[in-house]
């Protein structure tokens, strides 16, 4: 799944809210029809997910408004 989901034209920011062992980075962005929200830490030889769910409306609101100009 994660194979499939449109990296290049998702919008990621780094996940802060909380003081992670790890960089922690969210992406907003489509697989196939629906968006998407995965988190994710980089690794030596690619990523780890760490979360792959379905976006809720605010997110939705979100991705709508940061890609408003594409």
């Amino acid at each position: 799944m994660a194979a499939d989901f449109e990296w290049d034209k998702a919008i990621y920011a780094e996940d802060d809210r909380r003081d992670y062992p790890e960089i922690r980075i969210v992406a907003v962005g489509f697989l196939g029809a629906r968006l998407h929200v995965i988190c994710f830490t980089p690794i030596d030889d690619g990523i780890r997910i760490i979360s792959f769910r379905k976006a809720n409306k605010r997110e939705v609101r979100y991705y709508e408004e940061e890609t408003a100009d594409r």
